[in-house]
């Protein structure tokens, strides 16, 4: 089926999974050469719509649609009659849409979308993903290319007299490499500002903050501190060995940090880029909403409106950070640094370490606490793991996820409250990426490393990881916050791309062992089964 879309007529099903809406549309995506995690991923969401709408007003209701492929993104459009209902409001599955909405344009995901209108007794329903084409390969990734380029530009430069080099180099591709970064850290404070908050938004009520957000918050945080000391640990074989003469924090400077996590005012945070006062911010301003409850609606949807707003600045921003490895590289060769290029062997092997000790480590923690086998819960979720390996993306296994969390009686609810969540504030690449990276910076530069500069590198990892500013807006954040020249950030995103699959995967097997643990001791596991019987039948 080679068209580009289909307009039709057609009726709502008691269960629309198997729907001509769904299964001509997934034909459609199919057809037009699209991985099956991303179209899974797509019709999910509009199944859950779909039935929301059919229980509402019953089996059999005629309606319009229209799925199409536009602008390399996947969009469907339905138009049902009846009274105003909207899903997202109070849906069957309005909290796991609320989340997932206002964590969709998290600079992390695959920017899913869908949205809610009501116009001559028709209710509209308009779900849009961009999907990446299966045969879309590395040498397609623009990464890739502006490493490559970024080589030769800068071998190029090294080659011509010291006067056009200097030129080039310092005058040119220096000051423009200072403006992206720049741009960069400005959007840094807003981004996570909003996106924290819009997602603290998002929850139905503080009861379902205080119940559950907070012990599943409480997981996240030691999740992330054991991910910190793990990369420290294995980050020390590999860089510079602990000793005096380099950064050093006084217990004074230590302390002042930790009061100065209250900001005086709601201004200077963002005037100085301060973000444990920015995530404290966020976490105020979304408490005060929830408790203000319905009295707040209109600001609640600003707030999302103001997520989408500056999540698209971001993607815009992204567009152009490819220009930073090319740019960071060029400037490196062409300085005579180029040495410096065959030390990221290091990074790339560290990274290969921490990723498999920490998931090793999982695995052995979850036997003990559980008494389940985390190789048959692995092997559950193994649909997702390889989506998430194939694209390299922790949003476009979710789909998988909660079919694989349905089959194992994890509770609807909370599976719907953990993996968006997960998703977005358990970031385990930002967190191994910031250590590996600061520490390999501090080798290059030849300084050595205190115990005290350790205990300001947990908290900011920490801090990056729970903030979910992305990997490369952690960098700028962190090498900002040691006075370390952020010149290498386009040197560590080209050494990302050879662990950056492999980095995902295994944050996505770490979060389904996580998950399945978290039920099992929070007794979210549905009474006719078990995660364990269910593990030995599928």
């Amino acid at each position: 089926m080679k068209q580009n879309y289909l307009i039709k007529k057609g009726t709502l099903e008691a269960d629309n999974r198997n729907s001509p809406i769904i299964t001509e549309g997934r034909e459609l995506l199919r057809g037009q050469g699209f991985s099956e995690g991303h179209i899974e991923f797509f019709c999910d969401r509009m199944i859950a719509v779909l039935n929301d709408y059919s229980e509402r007003f019953g089996a059999g209701i005629e309606i319009e649609y229209t799925i199409r492929k536009r602008f390399g993104k996947a969009q469907a459009v339905i138009y049902i009659p009846g009274e105003n209902y909207d899903p997202f409001e109070n849906g069957n599955d309005s909290r796991r849409r609320k989340i997932e909405k206002a964590l969709a344009l998290n600079i992390y995901s695959q920017d899913a979308t869908i949205d809610h209108a009501y116009l001559m007794g028709r209710n509209i329903v308009t779900g849009s993903i961009p999907l990446e084409k299966k045969e879309k390969s590395l040498l397609k990734n623009p990464y890739v290319w502006a490493t490559i380029l970024g080589i030769v530009v800068g071998f190029i430069c090294l080659a011509l007299p010291k006067e056009a080099n200097e030129f080039i180099v310092e005058d040119i591709m220096n000051e423009v490499n200072k403006v992206i970064l720049n741009l960069l850290t400005g959007i840094m404070g807003p981004v996570i500002f909003i996106s924290l908050m819009s997602s603290i938004v998002a929850l139905d009520s503080v009861n379902d903050l205080t119940n559950m957000g907070f012990r599943i918050f409480r997981r996240f945080l030691m999740v992330v501190l054991f991910v910190v000391f793990v990369s420290i640990g294995v980050s020390i074989l590999f860089f510079s060995t602990l000793g005096d003469g380099g950064l050093d924090f006084s217990p004074e400077q230590i302390i002042d940090m930790i009061i100065g996590i209250i900001p005086v005012n709601i201004v200077s945070p963002f005037l100085e880029n301060d973000t444990p006062q920015i995530v404290v911010l966020a976490f105020i301003g979304g408490l005060a909403l929830l408790l203000l409850g319905d009295k707040t609606n209109k600001l609640e949807e600003i707030v999302h409106q103001c997520n989408d707003w500056i999540m698209k600045i971001m993607m815009l921003v992204n567009k152009i950070l490819p220009a930073v490895p090319f740019l960071s590289l060029a400037i490196a060769i062409g300085r005579g640094n180029a040495d410096t290029l065959l030390k990221g062997w290091k990074f790339i092997v560290a990274s290969y370490i921490i990723f498999t000790v920490i998931l090793i480590a999982k695995a052995i923690k979850f036997k003990i606490a559980t008494k389940m086998s985390p190789i048959e819960v692995l092997k559950n979720m193994k649909k997702a793991i390889g989506v998430a390996f194939a694209t390299a993306s922790t949003t476009a296994p979710l789909p998988p996820m909660y079919e694989s969390a349905e089959k194992m009686h994890i509770k609807k609810d909370f599976a719907s409250f953990w993996m968006p969540m997960s998703t977005a504030m358990l970031a385990l690449k930002t967190t191994v990426n910031v250590v590996v990276a600061t520490m390999m910076m501090t080798d290059i530069l030849g300084l050595p490393i205190s115990i005290s500069f350790l205990f300001v590198l947990t908290i900011l990892a920490t801090e990056m990881s729970l903030a979910s500013p992305g990997t490369v807006g952690s960098w700028v954040i962190a090498f900002n916050a040691f006075s370390i020249s952020t010149d290498y950030v386009g040197l560590f995103t080209a050494y990302r791309l050879f662990t950056i699959n492999y980095a995902t995967a295994v944050n996505i097997a770490y979060n389904s062992l996580e998950l399945v643990e978290a039920a099992h001791k929070m007794g979210q596991l549905e009474e006719q089964g078990s995660v364990d019987s269910a593990t030995q039948n599928i």
